[in-house]
């Protein structure tokens, strides 16, 4: 789910703007400090962006500075005069057993970001402290927003017109971000033995290919592969039933450069939810102890949630790019288009000449 298709809500709204928030981040946010940016002229989203909140209240200051300059760079306005800004805070349910007591205690967090944003000429409709179970809101004229006990948080057991918007609409709830990095951490069990035991195999097969100079041929191989899979929307062979040799070999073909790259073409509509749910099983396989053969699949993950739209969720999957391997450009690469509210249109473009090129068709 993206902002496009997410349900509209009246951004002066406390109430609405609340139950508004896991679908305007395509999942639950937790130890979050988010920034909403409304696109004033235009009446309609602009984008999103998402911290998490660090634990030590010393670097709050600090950190929210660098927020807001991650928002202004999204907003594309220096001085962000288009656009205005709905301001959360969402801490870790843990940390939030008494909200009312969390809303004070990240209060000076609230008002550095209210204070950054006046500082930057930036209208704030709002600042909300949302928990699971309730919300409140900073320095809102209207007191029964601001009351101790605070108000009740919609959810699909108390829904609202937000969350009733979307069920009517065949929207899903958002998963929580504790979902969200579930669907991308490496397997355990009995499969994850077997599949560390092929990735083992291939990385032994495609080293004998190399020494042999096969390599021109596994490489066309490897493409036919990926056409089979992917192409127009692919042969609609499930997934989930990839076995772990044909797993090992896709992951291990994958951290070749010029094969990420072919991987990249697959962006087009028919292509795209499947491209991405491929990606993601392959970094969930990616189960040896070198957690860097991770970095390639979980890069083109969150270049196809990018590609999607979801902006969110490809933040945190190139975040995670990053902690496999911290020196894979892509990740780097992407990750700071995204900070810099930079467009995806020109790799976009840049593949599909390259996919045009290889299949011989203009089209």
């Amino acid at each position: 789910m993206t902002m496009i298709d997410m349900p509209a809500f009246d951004v002066h709204d406390p109430q609405q703007a609340a139950e508004a928030l896991p679908f305007l981040m395509g999942f639950r946010p937790d130890n979050s400090m988010v920034a909403f940016i409304y696109d004033e002229t235009n009446e309609r989203p602009h984008g999103t962006a998402r911290r998490d909140i660090p634990a030590d209240p010393a670097e709050w200051n600090e950190c929210a500075g660098q927020f807001f300059h991650t928002v202004l760079h999204l907003m594309g306005h220096p001085d962000g005069t288009a656009n205005s800004l709905l301001l959360y805070l969402s801490p870790d349910p843990a940390a939030a057993a008494n909200g009312y007591a969390a809303m004070r205690r990240y209060e000076p967090l609230a008002a550095r970001l209210t204070e950054a944003a006046t500082q930057h000429r930036v209208a704030t409709l709002g600042t909300l402290f949302v928990t699971t179970t309730h919300w409140w809101a900073y320095d809102h004229p209207e007191p029964m927003y601001c009351r101790s006990e605070g108000m009740p948080a919609h959810s699909p057991d108390f829904p609202g017109p937000i969350t009733t918007a979307a069920a009517l609409g065949g929207i899903p709830m958002p998963p929580s971000l504790a979902e969200v990095h579930a669907q991308i951490t490496p397997i355990t069990g009995p499969l994850a033995d077997a599949q560390t035991r092929s990735l083992d195999r291939a990385a032994t097969r495609w080293n004998e290919r190399i020494g042999s100079n096969s390599l021109h041929a596994e490489d066309q191989s490897f493409t036919t592969l990926l056409d089979t899979l992917l192409l127009d929307g692919g042969d609609g062979s499930p997934l989930a039933d990839l076995d772990t040799d044909l797993a090992a070999d896709l992951i291990t073909g994958l951290q070749w450069r010029h094969l990420r790259d072919l991987a990249m073409e697959f962006t087009r509509p028919a292509e795209l939810r499947r491209a991405h749910d491929l990606w993601t099983l392959l970094a969930r396989r990616c189960t040896t102890p070198d957690g860097e053969i991770a970095a390639p699949l979980l890069t083109l993950a969150g270049y196809t949630a990018w590609a999607s739209a979801d902006t969110a969720i490809a933040v945190i999957t190139l975040r995670r790019a990053r902690q496999a391997d911290p020196y894979y450009q892509l990740a780097e690469l992407l990750l700071a288009m995204i900070t810099k509210g930079l467009p995806l249109d020109r790799i976009l473009a840049t593949t599909q000449r390259q996919r045009a090129l290889r299949l011989g068709r203009l089209d």
